[in-house]
């Protein structure tokens, strides 16, 4: 399972793993994880180090306006770090991961 190999990513690389519910079994469409805000704004790092297109789900706290909400630090923390990784890779995953990226 991709999500499980994102999960031993993260603790190799220093980032924080997709937080689970006790007692749940999730299925990722996507990896979430919070990197930093520059690494959000300058994706190619993952292109280039592990052959993975980053997605992207929060970049405003009322999806699709763009309107700035007040009073809301966990959103706006989500919209400043949250990035997302493909869980569907086939191959290419193996051979990125292996090397330490």
């Amino acid at each position: 399972e991709h999500a499980a190999r994102w999960g031993a990513w993260c603790d190799e690389n220093g980032f924080a793993r997709a937080t689970v519910v006790p007692g749940s079994t999730p299925v990722f469409l996507r990896y979430p994880v919070l990197a930093t805000p520059e690494r959000k704004r300058d994706r190619a790092w993952a292109r280039r180090e592990l052959d993975v297109e980053l997605g992207v789900w929060f970049v405003s706290p009322l999806h699709p306006s763009t309107r700035a909400v007040s009073g809301c630090p966990r959103a706006a923390d989500a919209i400043a770090r949250c990035i997302n990784f493909p869980t569907l890779l086939g191959d290419r995953f193996e051979a990125g991961c292996s090397n330490g990226a």
